[in-house]
């Protein structure tokens, strides 16, 4: 077994970046700013897409079209959804889906999901938020043929691709990632495996260059949850990851009352990356869905990741 470096973090990824005034810091490991001096004009604000020959939803960067933005290349952010939520958009406020469905009006928000929210997001991360569907399951060859559309067709960074699923989306994420490597040699930048359940392990290239987030309710089943504690255990194991840092970060609160829940993280850094993590919800079951993202870390630590960039 080999060894690893405990530190004690006060706040788990407070080394990454941090938001201040609604701006991004970022240190030297990030790949750039994440938001320019720029002004965002309500009537320019983008709108849900539904591409009905692809199946799936787009939300475009804000002042995307804009001449000042010609030349700029964006991160494309991408949403595989758990079985029982085709369709369903609510949970993708924090992602700038602002409806709760593709026909609801502006006046349709509640307090929880609220458009104001999305729209933090949509200035502080300018981005393409990618929601394909999946009746019945995930076809990898589909997803990679609407990824690679979507590179040919919109200015998006290759090396800045993020994905993040839940429950069956988020055990479609690892093989995707293996299936997009072999098709091209292409890489994710950052993964987000929300209760997902499949293979525990990655390919050299994937560890070596993608960084990787999972996390878990403890209310979930066993088997979900010791598949997510052993995809931790062997990127922490894995050789290539030999004398990385380990941070904790312990009965800490995620979002506000009277949505608040109890979290525990560890994670692995090397050369000033946090590459590795892992957040248990304690008090929570399977639906481990929107909230984990109302941890403002989870979006500057993925924004953060670049392939290249470990």
């Amino acid at each position: 077994m080999k060894k690893i470096a405990v530190v004690i973090f006060p706040f788990l990824l407070a080394a990454s970046c941090d938001i201040r005034s609604g701006h991004v810091v970022l240190d030297e490991k990030c790949s750039g700013p994440l938001v320019t001096d720029e002004t965002f004009d309500e009537a320019d604000r983008p709108g849900l897409e539904y591409d009905d020959t692809g199946d799936y939803f787009l939300v475009r960067p804000w002042n995307y079209e804009k001449d000042r933005n010609a030349s700029r290349k964006y991160p494309l952010l991408i949403y595989l959804h758990g079985s029982s939520q085709e369709g369903y958009l609510k949970n993708l406020y924090y992602m700038g889906m602002g409806y709760y469905s593709p026909t609801d009006t502006e006046g349709d928000y509640s307090a929880e999901y609220r458009k104001d929210i999305a729209d933090v997001f949509r200035k502080t991360y300018p981005c393409f938020a990618f929601v394909p569907q999946g009746p019945g399951g995930w076809n990898t060859g589909t997803l990679i043929a609407q990824i690679e559309q979507l590179k040919a067709d919109c200015r998006i960074d290759p090396d800045r691709i993020y994905i993040h699923g839940f429950s069956m989306g988020g055990s479609a994420i690892y093989p995707l990632a293996e299936a997009y490597y072999e098709y091209n040699g292409q890489l994710f930048a950052g993964m987000i495996r929300l209760n997902g359940y499949s293979s525990v392990s990655l390919g050299d290239p994937i560890v070596e260059n993608t960084s990787v987030w999972v996390m878990v309710g403890l209310g979930d089943s066993q088997s979900v949850i010791d598949n997510i504690r052993e995809a931790y255990a062997f990127l922490r194991d894995h050789d290539f990851n030999s004398g990385a840092f380990r941070s904790e970060r312990s009965d800490y609160i995620v979002g506000e009352a009277p949505y608040e829940h109890r979290a525990d993280s560890v994670g692995l850094m090397k050369d000033g990356v946090r590459f590795a993590l892992k957040t248990e919800y304690p008090d929570d079951g399977h639906f481990v869905t929107e909230f984990p993202f109302r941890d403002p870390h989870v979006f500057e630590w993925l924004f953060c990741q670049s392939v290249g960039n470990r």
